[in-house]
């Protein structure tokens, strides 16, 4: 009957879901199996990878000092070459002494093979080329330096020229001060002892005209 089916129907229905449910903890059971194996093996592959690099950095480490090595033999070498560029490039202009040291010290400077290797014939040429550089700018130095003494030279005896021509112009305006105030005062004192024997001369006249004048009056009367 209907009733008996419907209970059979809801019985099935039961198991279903619980064969559902089973199947379901296989399958996340499976899955997990799965991720853990997964992570086993990638944690295996890291290791073996890193192991395997370590040996690699281990073998090629002789080749890796070497190459580092022969990088800062090379970088010494070109740093070398650009100081002699730089020494030819530099056009500042420095005292002779600082240029003849330097010229001396580029000039001791050891140009071997061994320093240099396969950049030797690069080195002499720079090195030729520097030396001659510091020796035109020694002479040019020189010939200024000799030209600034030269004119110093000139211009302190100009000044020194100057010094006693003004000196010697004081000295002449003093004498000719004294010679014109010597000149003033004589001619003042001739003026005062002419003037004084022209009073004296009026005043001796004066008297003898008194004196005549009072005898002729004494005869007249």
């Amino acid at each position: 009957n209907k009733g008996e089916a419907r209970e059979g129907d809801k019985s099935g229905a039961i198991k279903v879901r619980k064969w559902k449910t089973a199947l379901e903890a296989v399958g996340k059971k499976i899955d997990d199996d799965q991720k853990q194996i997964h992570k086993e093996i990638d944690a295996t592959r890291r290791h073996i990878a890193a192991t395997l690099d370590a040996w690699r950095d281990e073998v090629r480490q002789p080749v890796t000092d070497w190459e580092k090595a022969e990088e800062d033999r090379v970088n010494k070498i070109k740093a070398d070459l650009a100081e002699l560029q730089w020494v030819i490039d530099d056009h500042v202009e420095r005292p002779s002494e600082v240029v003849r040291e330097r010229l001396l010290e580029v000039q001791e400077e050891p140009i071997t093979e061994e320093r240099f290797a396969e950049y030797t014939e690069a080195a002499k040429e720079l090195w030729g080329k520097a030396v001659a550089a510091l020796e035109a700018k020694l002479a040019a130095t020189e010939k200024r330096e000799a030209a600034a003494a030269e004119l110093a030279k000139l211009r302190t005896e100009a000044e020194e020229r100057a010094a006693k021509e003004r000196e010697e112009a004081i000295r002449r305006e003093a004498e000719e001060k004294a010679k014109r105030d010597a000149e003033a005062a004589a001619l003042a004192e001739r003026e005062r002892a002419e003037r004084a024997e022209r009073e004296k001369a009026e005043a001796e006249e004066r008297a003898a005209r008194a004196e005549q004048e009072a005898k002729a009056k004494a005869e007249a009367d």
